[in-house]
């Protein structure tokens, strides 16, 4: 969760299904939250969609109190991760008080989480929520298309802004004045361009030192960035051989400063958390 207090999880079994992966059986039963300094576990007041391969994708807000849920639901999806654009997807926000969380909204089409790229993440300031939502599918693969990212008023659910053919690219999109968001578009080439949304002017502008970021898996050599550290810098990931690094990059000078090395044959996509402003320094 936001500032690294505490860990969201999902609670899932696997069905006896037989012939089925575990991918494929496996079936979400809740959203926990995991208090790292006492380990008690909480669990939010909320069932998913009993479907297959249903698995929500969910947020913490900053005061590490609330969660907003985003649920796929109302046709068998292609696979997990992958849904068609011609189901549903709902919007809750729950608490771990024990209230039932609330619907705030439901969305024609599909949700697909490409890897590190988290589809619902709340801004530092608690007022927004952004969420990305497939509105087309693939005819060869049966796979949602291109995304519409949707900035939703978390106090009143309303969407008050819309960015087609984008979505948020990363867990830590939100810069930590809430006020820009890093974003993917697809490109046939089989590589993404990343740029930055302003949420006041509205304008996009690309992210040069990142842009073209492979669609598969982080290759060896290859920048793949993992959210805004602030206005001016990037986190992005590089893996050589078997190490990865995490790294800020300066957006004006193209400038790498390494943060933290481990070993990663098989971390393929990591992920970072939603950070205060100074904590990347």
């Amino acid at each position: 969760m936001p500032g690294g207090r505490a860990v969201l999880f999902e609670r899932a079994i696997s069905a006896d299904d037989e012939g089925l992966s575990y991918a494929d059986s496996r079936r979400s039963v809740g959203v926990c939250r995991l208090e790292l300094a006492t380990l008690q576990v909480d669990e939010l007041n909320f069932r998913p969609d009993p479907g297959a391969g249903n698995a929500p994708e969910f947020a913490g807000a900053p005061d590490g109190e609330q969660v907003a849920v985003l649920q796929p639901w109302g046709i068998e999806p292609v696979g997990r991760g992958y849904w068609p654009s011609d189901g549903r997807v709902t919007l809750w926000i729950g608490a771990f008080d024990g209230s039932p969380a609330r619907k705030i909204l439901t969305l024609q089409g599909g949700m697909f989480r490409s890897s590190d790229d988290q589809p619902v993440q709340w801004s530092p300031d608690g007022r927004w929520l952004a969420l990305s939502v497939s509105v087309s599918t693939d005819e060869l693969t049966g796979r949602p298309g291109p995304s519409t990212v949707h900035l939703v008023d978390a106090s009143t659910g309303a969407i008050v802004s819309r960015l087609n053919e984008w979505r948020l690219c990363g867990t830590a999109s939100w810069t930590p004045n809430s006020r820009q968001l890093l974003v993917a578009q697809g490109h046939e080439s089989g590589r993404d361009a990343i740029s930055i949304f302003d949420l006041d002017t509205h304008e996009l502008t690309t992210v040069v030192p990142v842009s073209g970021r492979p669609q598969n898996p982080t290759l060896a050599g290859a920048r793949r960035p993992l959210g805004l550290a602030d206005q001016q810098r990037v986190l992005v990931a590089v893996r050589r051989g078997t190490t990865m690094t995490l790294s800020v990059e300066n957006l004006d000078d193209e400038k790498l400063r390494p943060l933290l090395r481990w070993d990663g044959e098989l971390d393929m996509y990591p992920v970072v958390a939603q950070m205060p402003a100074d904590y990347w320094t």
